[in-house]
């Protein structure tokens, strides 16, 4: 507890105090300042006294928020050490912190409460500078749907975190969201499902199971210290109590080491690209702002130059009231010399007393005509300087103009690549909805593939057992379709299904060779022959994916010769079919190598055509 003003009592949590302590040692760890790193945390309110500490720290923020030729780095009395805080209140205020009731004498006096409150604000601003759409593009994920991007990259930066910290949650299959960063998070729970979207196994659901909710904590802050290099950041006691300041500048400290949003497309070099064109149009656009302070300051100039000439014009009416004013009076001393010098002429007893009065008229006339001179003079001065004036006053009116002109050119440049960054932008957000449903339309052909993978996998299985078990390739056959009439066979659904009329001869084992004409059917990877009145029972049925099959092409004669081999590898019984054509020739032999390669698995071993 520490005393306020008008007798209040402020307090603050001495783990909080250290949190922000250690986020000030992590900015100042390059700086050259003798008195960092801070050991205690209480003795930053001591060694921010002189002003410069907080600088340092500004000038972290913000590069060159305060201009350190400004600041007196011997300040040993309070007049030097307030000059000092003005500065650091006058950087504060450029970064967006709020100094209600702060003083720069309360600095030096360390009021510990006035100063952890700006403290706190310099380090927030230092947190929430990179939580945008500039340092971090992925962010733009967050979105709600039909949300405006304009209007999301506008949010507070506390209101995207919450929306990052609610988006790991329900990845992780939550539907309870937190709405602030103390109440809603003190029992730890959050933490640790937050941790583990981010970190995967390194910070187990086990950790959900502890029941004592300051050892949950403690667990946190190990984890978060192993992996996240936030030793010291926060402590089990600030997740507990729910200390609202220390938990925001921690989980904000997370976002900006691992975010683990998903990478967008744009992310890559057209993104680089478009934010390249940002920043050299925020440069265009400051470089205009430059100019227009520059207009107003010639503005200034103008307006001053105007009350200039408006008074030298009254100046010049006044003195020019005045010549007036000498020249009735020197008119009408004139006539009063003439009129003297005539009664002179006419009372020649008092030509003494009217000589001396005729002097002082003269003297008295030389005098009005000299101010007259002189005001003639001043007036014709008044009229070079009023010239001078307007040829100025022209000049800057003219560059004003010039400057008008060249500033609403840049801007309807500006204007026209906002245009075409803006469309660039649509571009790539139609990319990556295209994507997207592209990879959705992926995946549901693989979860399709997948299914009709594992039901042929389950046939072509149930088929193996029913060969191992059946040896007579006919029964075998008879306990896949139950009924083996042509008409059946033609029902069954498979990959291949193939019928003709066909003449053959048949080797039989003595070697002769008989011709036939009879009815061939094939189905999956069995070979039926029908005899011609006989449909409803094959004749014979032969399994072809263990033959050996072999074409011949020779004039007007195509063949297809199936043979088998014995168990001891020796040959076995003929097939050859007759075709009239090459072309059902190569139909039939696409059939069959296609019903034993599917439902086998196996490579069928077919020899190469020879023509003969």
């Amino acid at each position: 507890f520490v005393a306020g003003q008008a007798g209040s009592v402020h307090s603050y949590a001495e783990t909080g105090l250290s949190a922000l302590v250690e986020h000030v040692n992590r900015l100042l760890k390059d700086s050259e300042l003798e008195c960092t790193p801070v050991t205690t945390p209480k003795e930053i309110f001591e060694l921010q006294k002189n002003g410069i500490l907080f600088c340092h720290l500004l000038n972290k923020v913000q590069a060159n928020v305060v201009s350190m030729s400004r600041v007196n780095a011997n300040a040993t009395t309070k007049l030097v050490a307030v000059g000092n805080q003005n500065i650091v209140l006058e950087g504060a205020r450029k970064i967006g912190c709020k100094l209600e009731n702060i003083s720069a004498e309360d600095l030096c006096d360390a009021k510990e409460y006035l100063v952890l409150g700006l403290l706190w604000q310099i380090v927030k601003a230092s947190l929430m500078s990179f939580i945008n759409v500039k340092h971090h593009p992925s962010i733009v994920t967050l979105a709600a749907p039909g949300e405006e991007l304009e209007a999301f990259v506008k949010l507070p930066p506390e209101t995207m975190l919450l929306r990052w910290f609610n988006f790991h949650l329900h990845r992780a299959c939550l539907l309870q969201d937190i709405r602030n960063f103390s109440s809603d998070i003190r029992d730890g729970y959050a933490y640790i499902h937050l941790f583990h979207q981010l970190l995967g196994d390194r910070c187990p659901l086990s950790l959900l199971e502890e029941l004592d909710t300051k050892i949950r904590a403690e667990n946190i802050v190990r984890v978060a210290a192993a992996h996240l290099n936030c030793r010291g950041l926060i402590s089990p006691e600030d997740i507990t109590a729910g200390n609202r300041h220390v938990n925001l500048a921690f989980v904000a400290f997370v976002f900006n080491v691992k975010p683990g949003l998903v990478k967008l497309p744009s992310d890559d070099e057209e993104f680089k690209r478009l934010s390249v064109a940002r920043d050299v149009l925020d440069g265009q656009v400051q470089r205009l702002e430059s100019q227009l302070q520059v207009e107003r300051v010639q503005q200034s100039m103008v307006e001053q130059l105007r009350d200039e000439l408006s008074r030298s014009r009254a100046q010049v009416a006044e003195q020019s009231s005045e010549a007036s004013d000498l020249r009735k009076e020197c008119s009408s001393l004139r006539q009063l010399l003439a009129t003297q010098t005539q009664q002179m002429k006419i009372a020649g007893g008092q030509l003494p007393d009217l000589q001396l009065q005729a002097m002082e008229s003269d003297w008295r006339c030389k005098e009005a005509e000299n101010k007259l001179k002189e005001a003639e003079a001043a007036i014709k001065q008044l009229q070079e300087d009023a010239a001078v004036v307007r040829t100025q006053f022209g000049k800057i009116v003219e560059e004003r103009n010039m400057l008008r002109k060249s500033v609403e050119d840049e801007r309807m440049q500006l204007l026209k690549q906002i245009a075409e960054l803006q469309q660039q932008l649509d571009a790539s957000n139609a990319s990556v909805e295209m994507l997207t449903k592209a990879k959705e339309q992926t995946e549901d052909m693989v979860d399709h593939m997948k299914g009709v993978y594992e039901r042929q996998s389950v046939h072509v299985n149930h088929l193996k057992v029913l060969f191992a078990t059946h040896q007579n390739v006919k029964s075998l056959a008879h306990a896949i379709y139950q009924e083996l009439s042509m008409e059946n066979l033609l029902r069954q659904k498979g990959p291949a299904a193939k019928s003709s009329v066909l003449d053959y001869i048949h080797i039989d084992r003595k070697g002769v060779e008989e011709p036939r004409s009879h009815h061939f059917l094939l189905r999956d990877c069995f070979l039926f022959m029908f005899k011609m009145n006989k449909r409803n029972d094959p004749c014979e049925v032969f399994r072809v994916d263990d033959t050996l099959i072999d074409t011949i092409s020779r004039a007007d004669e195509h063949y297809v010769l199936l043979s088998w081999l014995k168990e001891d590898a020796s040959a076995g019984p003929c097939l050859r079919l007759k075709f009239n054509d090459q072309e059902a020739l190569q139909e039939w032999v696409d059939a069959l190598a296609t019903a034993s390669e599917y439902w086998t698995g196996a490579k069928h071993r077919r020899q190469r055509a020879r023509v003969r």
